[in-house]
């Protein structure tokens, strides 16, 4: 058949940009006789969600204002960046609401700052960032070891320093530089 003939195929067929991924969702539009809304389901549940949650600490004003330039370029760039900047008033409250944002989301960028990591590990301080927390302990543990949602982001050079101890030995994105 059309599909098996094809050895690009055999390279891969799960990157949305290889040449594979498009001809595997041409030989399965052919097989189920040209149905697109078929297609169309196929490729969006194989190109997936690409919404992320961005988890941080309530830090000074400056810190906000990056996080908030983060989510905004995401978005500029394609990505459904999610925020509590964004949400006014959450009817769910906040704590649920942000537990439904890191399960929900497909990548949860978690902000690294001295405030948000004493936040995550001290149970007695803000509970909206502990909860946070741990939901993303939930996401790395249920992953078996592979992380592939939660992603440490650091604003400044100092802050590996600041990243929580589960998510150490994963890589972290450095997102400004001197020239902001």
């Amino acid at each position: 058949s059309f599909y098996e003939r094809l050895p690009v195929v055999e390279k891969g067929t799960e990157d949305p940009q290889g040449i594979g991924f498009a001809y595997d969702l041409l030989a399965r539009l052919l097989r189920s006789r040209l149905d697109w809304h078929g297609a169309l389901r196929l490729a969006q549940e194989r190109l997936g969600d690409n919404r992320a949650f961005i988890s941080y600490s309530h830090d000074p004003p400056e810190t906000e204002a990056k996080v908030l330039a983060l989510a905004n370029r995401l978005r500029a760039d394609g990505i459904d960046a999610v925020l509590d900047q964004y949400e006014s008033f959450p009817p769910q409250g906040w704590a649920l609401w942000t537990k439904e944002q890191v399960r929900s989301a497909r990548f949860v960028l978690i902000v690294c700052t001295e405030r948000y990591l004493q936040q995550a590990e001290d149970p007695g301080t803000y509970p909206g960032a502990q909860l946070a927390a741990q939901t993303i302990r939930e996401i790395v543990s249920d992953a078996t070891g592979t992380n592939t949602r939660a992603v440490p982001v650091l604003l400044e050079e100092g802050d590996l320093r600041y990243v929580p101890t589960e998510l150490q030995r994963y890589n972290q994105f450095q997102v400004y530089t001197k020239d902001g």
